[in-house]
């Protein structure tokens, strides 16, 4: 091989060095990428560990706030049991003075329950819900569709998104 040859051929192997080069700048360049998107990661998961805690805290005190309210919630309830009792007897008769006192006493056991965070499941004319609604019983009513809750004969309550205790309904066949 003569000298010429020899120079002819090295940009040849430049060009080979240079591509070789360029190679491990683009791994090196990858690997930056990629250690920068794992250590990235890593912070997002080590966030979400924390906000986990976090919501494990918040769950706990909802759930011992929810425990120490059970025992004045049953109680409020007892109470409104005892009015609405009174209501829907007054409601059953002809006299119309006890009726309007039975229903302001009422208006205001709901008030009071509504108060402490208590929702009354109360929902006559609505359709039969079992997640809400115990079927007592059930009668025929023209006009009315199937499945509609005709009469309610107790109220149910929710407290903070759990039923305490389903309505007892009448339902429509």
């Amino acid at each position: 091989m003569n000298l010429l040859n020899f120079i002819r051929k090295k940009p040849k192997t430049d060009a080979r060095a240079d591509a070789c080069i360029q190679e491990e700048r683009n791994d090196a360049q990858t690997q930056a990428v990629l250690f920068e998107v794992i250590d990235r990661l890593r912070k997002i998961e080590n966030k979400q560990k924390e906000i986990c805690l976090q919501l494990d805290d918040i769950n706990e005190f909802l759930r011992d706030g929810r425990d120490e309210a059970r025992p004045f919630i049953d109680a409020l309830i007892a109470a409104a049991d005892c009015v609405e009792a009174f209501y829907r007897f007054a409601a059953a008769g002809d006299d119309q003075p006890l009726l309007e006192q039975a229903e302001m006493m009422w208006n205001k056991a709901g008030e009071a329950v509504l108060a402490a965070g208590v929702t009354i499941i109360d929902n006559e004319g609505a359709p039969f819900d079992f997640r809400l609604n115990t079927a007592e019983g059930a009668e025929s009513r023209g006009g009315t569709p199937t499945g509609t809750v005709l009469r309610t004969l107790k109220c149910g309550y929710i407290y903070q998104d759990t039923v305490i205790r389903r309505a007892s309904v009448v339902v429509n066949r």
